[in-house]
């Protein structure tokens, strides 16, 4: 109901008042009701007629009521029939009666005579003979659509009889003009298509109580006509052609038997999907490249209808799906072998690159797993046909969308972009294997990964074994029991090395064999020393750059294949879970390398350097002129980590921020916080690893310092180092520091030299120190528990405290300078000979309280104890005692 606003009071002739009357007309849902209403006399006929609301409400129902100043008044009511009386909506309500009443007689007629009066017979209706094409046609039974509106404004039961009727002619209307669209269509008669096309446009119907969709019939229409095309490019039989046998192990991407056919999806999709497609466009296009009567309808719809309909009924929703099931068959079939194992046995056993090649085993060259963005099968799908068939799929149904040849249609001056809104029918048909395969690759990735490292660490082990069975080989137990000198040694060790480094030379004869042999031969103990060399020289490679690279190489090609996706118009929300995979892939990666390989690695260096004695073998090695430098095989270890962690940042920056996976922040606005997973990760392995250099440089600390240890006792240090005699005694080192001082400083020195450009300076600084505070350590102890200094011994005392001062001055270990620099001044002590003159000794008292005052690192007592070891202290104690405490001990007496 039209709410009218009341117009002021005013009284008939009658005495009724008009807005009595306008709300009696407004009641009557009938038009022929409202007007035997208006007949009740001249002045109520009249107020009707007048009452331009009660008309505007009809016309509004039509739909020839527009309140707009754009609207035309100056219609010719004389012109108007049945085809465009409903065409032009007026404004004027002043016009709204004689136009209202104008329709009603130019379609009353025509509505009683083809739905009530002869719908049997409509086809031979007189207006159907006067309006005989189909665009006018239409335009009538567009007209009646609206016009039967005012029916159901009635609620009259006639409305929907007439509905009916009415659909039912429309209905029959749009399958003759529709099977006529089909025969011109394949004469190739695209102007009368067109034609036919336009007059459905024009068919018009509004109310949602008709069925009929034009539209939706013509777009039926296309589809049955390329459904048999489509059926026959995407027939089951194709399944089988995809996947075919193979037993050519050599070649790639094969799996438990199968292989997948590339060529056959390319055939598929660049050829006969590619063809039809481009047919149907060709066709379509050609239809509306002609001039028809209206441009109400393009081929937008139906271009856009056909390939939905192909894609989703025909070829994702059945032919692929066909296509995954078998490859999810295939790839759940089990075999002792998996392809990829084999891979990365090829990897790993000398193929440490990706683009080298490797030899199987029957000798034939096998071209490695290439990760070039153009090869269908990398390492991560080459044992899964699902892995191999979802991003190729995907990329062909993108690439050949991409190239059809789309007409060239304007869309409100627009190009229409067809292959965006065609790519996101792929997206979102194809979206369920796609996010599939984001769920499954991670895993996929993980155990590869898994799968790779360990067996690098048994391959690690299984050489390790290898080696010490290889040493234990040679040894001859029939020597066991005879002493084996110097001499001897020396042969069993340089049978080994003749061993390690010639043990693929062969003897021609037997007679070179069993003498090369006999030279081999070597005993249990240099065994298990050479074994010991072996491990300790092992430190360095116990973690390694290539397997990195490998690793790095199957995150890599886990990106390929997620990635690939992303260039082919996949939704903002894909591409966020495909970004967030391969951040997950990376910092998986992270976690596997560290607790699979760096760790483990790291763990076996440290136990092998808190085991490594230099004393158990040392004069064994020297027969030989072999170096051990455990330390620096360590140090190397730590360089190799280090370039791990730089790989590792490398990749992070170039395949997740630069590439836009990863958001970053840089510079100061960086913390914590604000890291990503991955950052944190790589701060995770960059911290484990000063951790390791921490405890490697603490271990390392106690087997130099255990070496020098060892070195003292070798030299024979004890209490006559420095109670010489005579001056034949000090003549003996010829003014050179002693044998236990030159050699522990080139202990010192040799490590210090290996570690100069190995490690950051400050770590080397932290080194240094320690090792000067342990080495005063030693000093301070054997200079308090064993050293007596008599005077002569004074001079070789401060030679070798001279030669240490030197030694680490030449370094700039500050802390250990100060400590020589007391002694230098507390050696003075004991060259003042106190035997023939007693001032000496008042002397000598006074020279230890002022050193204890003044050296700066040593208390009183604690010189005063250092002088204690003079070889004539017995004698001179109570006159030191007496210049320094003021009495002796004669003068304490018991009272």
């Amino acid at each position: 109901m039209i709410p009218i606003v009341p117009e002021p009071p005013a009284t008939l002739e009658n005495g009724i008042p008009k807005l009595i009357v306008h709300l009696i007309a407004l009641n009557f849902c009938n038009f022929h009701d409202m007007l035997n209403f208006s007949l009740v006399n001249k002045s109520c006929y009249n107020t009707i007629l007048n009452d331009s609301s009660l008309w505007i409400r009809y016309l509004k129902i039509i739909g020839s009521w527009e309140a707009t100043d754009n609207s035309p008044n100056n219609v010719d009511f004389s012109s108007i029939s049945a085809i465009d009386c409903l065409s032009h909506p007026i404004s004027d309500p002043n016009l709204a009666r004689e136009y209202f009443i104008r329709i009603y007689t130019i379609m009353n007629p025509p509505v009683n005579e083809m739905l009530l009066k002869n719908y049997a017979n409509f086809q031979n209706s007189p207006i159907l003979r006067e309006f005989d094409s189909p665009s006018l046609q239409a335009k009538l039974f567009s007209n009646m659509v609206k016009f039967l509106l005012l029916y159901k404004v009635e609620r009259s039961a006639k409305y929907h009889s007439l509905v009916i009727r009415l659909d039912t002619i429309l209905d029959l209307f749009v399958g003759t003009i529709i099977r006529e669209i089909g025969i011109k269509l394949d004469k190739k008669q695209y102007v009368e298509v067109k034609s036919l096309i336009d007059a459905l446009s024009q068919l018009e119907i509004d109310d949602p109580e008709i069925g009929v969709d034009p539209l939706n019939s013509l777009l039926e229409f296309f589809i049955a006509r390329y459904s048999e095309t489509y059926s026959k490019v995407t027939d089951d039989s194709i399944v089988s052609e995809i996947f075919v046998k193979s037993t050519d192990k050599s070649n790639q991407g094969i799996v438990h038997g199968f292989k997948l056919q590339f060529s056959r999806l390319d055939m598929l999709f660049s050829g006969d999907m590619a063809s039809i497609l481009n047919e149907e466009m060709l066709e379509v296009g050609s239809i509306f490249k002609q001039v028809g009567d209206s441009d109400n309808i393009s081929e937008v719809p139906i271009i856009l209808k056909l390939i939905e309909t192909f894609l989703n009924s025909y070829l994702i929703s059945g032919l692929i799906d066909k296509i995954m099931i078998k490859a999810r068959e295939i790839d759940q079939i089990e075999e002792e072998v998996g392809t990829e194992k084999k891979q990365l046995e090829q990897l790993i056993n000398g193929d440490s690159g990706a683009s080298k090649e490797a030899v199987n085993e029957s000798g034939s060259t096998v071209t490695p797993i290439s990760s070039d963005d153009d090869s269908p099968i990398n390492i991560m799908n080459a044992n899964s046909l699902f892995f191999q068939c979802v991003p190729y799929i995907h990329y062909k149904l993108i690439s050949t969308l991409q190239n059809l040849q789309f007409p060239e249609t304007m869309v409100e001056h627009i190009k229409m972009d067809y292959i965006k809104v065609t790519c996101e029918f792929v997206n979102f048909y194809y979206d369920p294997y796609l996010l599939e395969f984001l769920e499954k690759l991670p895993k996929q990735c993980h155990d590869s990964l898994v799968r790779m490292v360990d067996m690098w660490e048994s391959i690690k082990i299984d050489d390790k074994k290898n080696m010490e069975t290889d040493i234990l080989r040679m040894v001859d137990d029939s020597h066991e029991h005879k002493k084996i000198g110097p001499f001897d040694i020396f042969s069993t060790f340089t049978n080994i090395f003749k061993f390690n480094n010639g043990s693929s030379n062969k003897s021609s004869t037997k007679h070179t064999k069993v003498e090369t042999e006999n030279e081999r031969k070597i005993t249990k103990i240099s065994a298990n020393l050479q074994i010991l060399l072996s491990n300790v020289e092992g430190i360095k490679s116990l973690i390694s750059v290539d397997l990195t690279v490998l690793v790095l190489q199957h995150v890599k090609n886990s990106y390929d294949l997620l990635l690939g996706l992303t260039k082919y118009s996949t939704t903002e929300d894909l591409n966020k879970q495909l970004y967030q995979t391969c951040s997950d892939i990376f910092t998986d990666m992270m976690k596997v390398l560290l607790s699979r390989h760096i760790e483990p690695g790291f763990t076996e260096a440290l136990n092998t350097l808190r085991n490594y004695k230099p004393s158990d073998f040392q004069d064994r090695l020297k027969a030989t002129s072999v170096a051990v430098a455990p330390l620096n095989n360590f140090i190397e270890l730590v360089n190799v980590g280090d370039l791990i962690l730089q790989m590792v940042g490398v990749f992070y920056q170039r395949e997740l921020v630069f590439s836009g996976i990863v958001k970053a922040k840089k510079g100061k606005y960086k913390d914590f916080l604000s890291m990503s997973d991955c950052e944190k990760s790589i701060t995770k392995f960059e911290s484990i690893l000063d951790t390791y250099m921490a405890d490697g440089l603490d271990i390392s600390i106690n087997v130099i310092i255990s070496e020098v240890n060892y070195t003292i006792l070798r030299c024979g240090v004890n209490d006559s180092t420095y109670n010489m005699k005579s001056m034949e005694e000090l003549a003996k080192n010829q003014d050179k520091a002693s044998e236990w001082i030159l050699k522990s400083v080139e202990i010192l020195d040799t490590h210090f030299m290996l570690l100069e450009k190995s490690i950051d300076k400050s770590i080397l600084d932290v080194f240094r120190q320690e090792i000067g505070e342990r080495l005063i350590a030693i000093f301070i102890k054997l200079l308090t528990k064993r050293f007596v200094i008599s005077v002569m011994g004074a001079i070789q005392f401060i030679t070798d405290v001279n030669y240490l001062y030197d030694f680490f001055v030449k370094y700039r270990v500050k802390p250990t300078v100060q400590y020589f620099i007391s002694f230098k001044q507390i050696s003075q002590l004991y060259l003042i000979d106190c035997s023939e003159d007693r001032k000496q000794c008042k002397e000598l008292g006074r020279l230890v309280v002022e050193l204890g005052r003044e050296n700066g690192v040593f208390s009183p007592e604690e010189v005063y104890q250092f002088v204690t070891r003079r070889a004539d202290w017995a004698k001179i104690k109570k006159a030191v005692d007496k210049i320094m405490y003021g009495f002796s001990s004669d003068d304490c007496i018991i009272m």
